[in-house]
């Protein structure tokens, strides 16, 4: 009985906290989703960067709120840190739907990425404290869970005022043209993106509440060297080692953590297709929310991509951990650099396929299947798998390379080695929509029917390539720091022993 009840104070912080996540992760696809009737109604068509920028600035000011709530994190009880930042996300969607201006709906997409950007580290901190060492790279498989249902409910949000609208436009129309057809032939429905924001506000300050009730977890029980001295509730591992301002220094030039910090080179392709996903598979492919058929052409499109997606995460995070487990301390370092390099083919060659699913068409309308629509329907799935199979590998990425952080940083200096590695995440996905827009205004002014698709490989094949290269060197320097930090917590762990009793208040 005692070891349920153990167990069940360990999964109710998670409880409590992981929907909250998933509701702040549903923030970007709001507006992602809506972009083409925002762009409608404040009359963007021409001017696509300026979507781009505030999807830029959105991602770099989270980025500077990750690192100071990461450093925060690091010293105070991180409960309230959460909460005021759900707070301030709150706020500023439910203020987001009455933005009437550009200028106002930019200033409201700021704040609510201060309030994103605040509860980043702190959220990363507290499972890193839930999960022991060994099941880690698992623990953040299902916080990759957490924010890609956050994208998904974000998404059938967004998509429920987006079925009054008709995206079957000519084939050969530019972006501007059809941007210009819905503004002048929807002008009510356009405004409709305003209320998914409100109904996201609404419920989320329903789940901060729910914070209320989180029982933080010790600082650094869950490590395999501390974990029995901790045990004792009277031993406090805050008490005795707090991050310390001249620890960031060294945070950043250990080479492990530099090397991962700096490799930041996938997220500008990832940022840039969250940022356009929806205009892409509307504006572009041709997929209609108002006709059956298109909607059942979009699930198959989008099924295949998202199970694959799924199962990257949770696959690559146990083969990691296995090979942790088994004694290989780099284990999670290969398996991320093997998803991070073969991810890449598989990705550019889905995205050549360029469809038009309002014209049956494939390769820039070269394929036409107007009169052989089971073959566009077979060509379409293999198209989604191939992505898909893509995406299976780059989504193994991300729980490797959190565990890995965790693994190579101490207890009091990990809120800040994620804030620190986050903070440049964030940036790479600000960067992916604000040069991905430039790209889209170039390809739209020399005629290009399908400026994204075209956009989607020279990002893909540029930054991919680089941010695979960057690998090697976290491979070589690895082994070294995660010997270090397990050498110094074993050493902690008698030292621990040997202190007069501290109840642990701070945690």
């Amino acid at each position: 009985m005692t070891g349920e009840k153990s167990k069940l104070s360990e999964i109710l912080p998670i409880l409590l906290f992981l929907p909250f996540i998933v509701f702040l992760e549903a923030d970007l696809v709001l507006f992602v989703a809506n972009q083409v009737l925002i762009a409608a109604e404040f009359n963007l068509g021409a001017q696509f960067t300026v979507i781009g920028f505030i999807t830029g600035f959105y991602f770099i000011v989270k980025a500077v709120f990750i690192l100071i709530a990461g450093y925060l994190s690091d010293i105070y009880k991180r409960k309230w840190i959460l909460i005021f930042a759900g707070g301030i996300w709150v706020i500023s969607e439910i203020l987001t739907s009455f933005a009437v201006n550009p200028l106002m709906l930019g200033f409201f997409r700021i704040t609510a990425a201060i309030g994103l950007g605040a509860a980043s580290p702190v959220t990363l901190s507290l499972l890193a404290d839930i999960f022991s060492s060994e099941k880690r790279g698992n623990s953040f498989a299902w916080w990759g869970l957490a924010t890609t249902l956050g994208a998904l409910i974000g998404g059938s949000f967004s998509f429920g005022v987006n079925t009054f609208i008709d995206y079957e436009f000519p084939e050969n129309w530019t972006v501007l043209q059809k941007i210009d057809y819905i503004r002048l032939n929807f002008p009510v429905e356009m405004t409709y993106w305003r209320l998914p924001f409100l109904w996201a506000g609404l419920i989320g300050l329903a789940l901060v509440c729910l914070c209320f009730f989180i029982k933080e977890p010790k600082r650094a029980s869950k490590e395999s060297a501390l974990e029995d001295v901790l045990s004792d509730e009277n031993i406090d591992y805050t008490h005795s080692y707090r991050i310390k301002l001249e620890d960031l220094k060294g945070i950043f030039t250990k080479r492990s953590n530099f090397w991962l910090i700096i490799n930041f080179f996938d997220t500008i392709l990832y940022g840039f297709l969250v940022s356009y996903l929806i205009t892409y598979i509307t504006v572009e492919v041709g997929f209609s929310f108002t006709d059956p058929i298109s909607i059942l052409m979009v699930l198959v499109f989008i099924a295949p991509i998202g199970i694959l997606m799924f199962a990257g995460q949770f696959y690559f995070a146990r083969l990691g951990d296995r090979k942790v487990a088994g004694g290989d301390p780099a284990g999670r370092v290969k398996v991320a650099i093997f998803c991070g390099l073969v991810h890449i083919p598989f990705l550019i060659l889905g995205f050549m396929f360029f469809p038009n699913a309002a014209h049956l068409t494939f390769l820039k309308g070269a394929l036409d299947l107007s009169n052989a629509l089971w073959l566009f329907w077979i060509l379409l799935l293999v198209m989604s798998v191939i992505i898909g199979i893509g995406m299976f590998l780059e989504f193994g990425v991300g729980p490797c390379w959190f565990a890995s952080m965790v693994d190579v940083n101490l207890p009091e200096h990990r809120g800040t080695a994620y804030a620190m590695a986050s903070m440049m995440d964030a940036i790479g996905r600000g960067i992916g929509p604000i040069v991905g827009s430039l790209f889209v205004d170039y390809y739209t002014s020399i005629g290009e029917v399908y400026p994204f698709g075209m956009t989607i490989l020279v990002t893909t094949l540029s930054f991919g390539v680089i941010s695979s290269i960057l690998w090697i060197p976290i491979y070589k320097y690895c082994n070294e720091d995660f010997a270090e930090v397990a050498k110094i917590l074993k050493d902690r762990a008698e030292e621990l022993k040997k202190l007069p009793p501290v109840k642990a208040a701070a945690e």
